[in-house]
């Protein structure tokens, strides 16, 4: 349905404006679960981008979060889907000055790049 609508536009209908925070509700705790799942990873990541692009920046609040249990789950599966997932949230909100934002794009840069060493270390890049 995300992918059919795409976005409300600049403004979200009162009924749907906490909505984004109460499906990272479900969603992180189910990442904590089964995140090393390969399908679950690819499933949620789809889903949590193009909630991303509905909701829009309405989500900031919940970036952080987001980002964190991104990095997380790259650090505990090393599926590349955390990344991209990661990366699809700096590329769109790069530019934000809250601070606690930038702690979390600081957090999942040093976690990803110390997977991906570690990684880098037990195989050769394909």
């Amino acid at each position: 349905m995300l992918g059919v609508i795409q976005s409300f536009g600049e403004q979200l209908p009162a009924a749907c404006q906490h909505t984004h925070q109460e499906a990272w509700a479900v969603f992180e705790p189910f990442l904590v679960k089964y995140g090393t799942e390969y399908p679950i990873c690819e499933r949620t990541t789809r889903v949590l981008r193009l909630g991303l692009i509905f909701f829009g920046p309405a989500t900031l609040p919940i970036l952080p979060s987001v980002l964190t249990r991104m990095g997380i789950c790259f650090e505990t599966s090393g599926f590349s889907s955390y990344l991209w997932m990661a990366g699809k949230i700096v590329g769109r909100f790069g530019n934000e000055e809250d601070p606690a934002l930038r702690a979390a794009f600081k957090e999942v840069y040093e976690r990803s790049s110390n997977k991906l060493v570690a990684i880098l270390q037990d195989k050769t890049p394909q």
